[in-house]
């Protein structure tokens, strides 16, 4: 959005130079077509087709090309204007192409589809600003593309916000899940599945290693004659000692009905 920098009064504000105005806004409107193919291109399943390095290396050679007529003083910016304005009526014609290919290929999701509007809604945009500009020779009239390209930023936008917030849900709920994997409900310690893979992971005869070994004495009495709601509450306390004895230095487990184990690495 950089070539509509002449536009702006705050730019003239802080460069009081048009002849640099209108070099910066020229130079970025030769740069644009390389790095607009290069996001749109992301948005494809056929991101692997030859066509849009084509397209991507034609608007690098344009745009050097530009430069140097510039620097030569054989043709000045402006006039180079219709070299800028042929590759992005090429970069048109490939996204054009590319989107009937798409939309040929099958399914298209929800996402695909409004980016597919939206970039259509944006080529539009720059075909009718360049028949506006060849009719008036009046650059400040180019507003279509650039109205068009700033809905496209706000609905994207959007959808990114939204879908990180589904991602970190999804996140939230992978956590919950490895979490219940992971640890013994009653105790809230690990339990043995951690233990195993703890010992897969970390060879401890070759590390210095402290292992504590516990187990209840006479759970199963406490269950049989004070019922089972006393019994797992003599496994909670149990287990809120060793963790507050143990939690800070190395992992607590759980490993069986009345079997804990702590593991104090080095």
């Amino acid at each position: 959005g950089l070539w509509k920098l002449t536009d702006m009064p705050i730019a003239t504000f802080l460069i009081n130079k048009p002849l640099v105005l209108s070099n910066i806004s020229l130079v970025c409107l030769s740069l644009m077509v390389p790095s607009f193919v290069l996001y749109i291109r992301n948005h494809f399943m056929r991101k692997d087709y030859m066509v849009w390095n084509y397209t991507i290396l034609t608007g690098e050679v344009i745009a050097v090309l530009v430069m140097i007529l510039h620097m030569f003083g054989i043709w000045d910016l402006r006039e180079s204007l219709i070299l800028s304005h042929a590759m992005i009526l090429a970069m048109i014609f490939v996204g054009t192409v590319m989107l009937i290919l798409e939309t040929k290929k099958g399914q298209l999701s929800k996402r695909l589809k409004i980016t597919i509007f939206c970039l259509i809604a944006c080529m539009l945009g720059a075909v009718i600003d360049m028949i506006i500009f060849y009719i008036s020779k009046d650059t400040g009239a180019m507003m279509v593309c650039l109205l068009a390209f700033l809905a496209y930023v706000v609905i994207m936008g959007y959808l990114s916000v939204k879908d990180t917030k589904i991602l970190m849900e999804k996140g939230k709920e992978a956590d919950h899940y490895e979490q219940m994997a992971m640890h013994d409900d009653l105790s809230g310690l690990y339990n043995r599945t951690f233990y195993s893979e703890y010992l897969r992971r970390h060879n401890l005869k070759n590390e210095e290693n402290f292992v504590v070994v516990f187990d209840v004495n006479e759970l199963k009495t406490c269950n049989d004659t004070l019922g089972h709601e006393a019994g797992d509450k003599l496994i909670r306390d149990c287990a809120k000692i060793i963790r507050n004895t143990f939690e800070t230095e190395g992992k607590c487990m759980r490993i069986g009905g009345d079997e804990f184990v702590v593991i104090l690495r080095h």
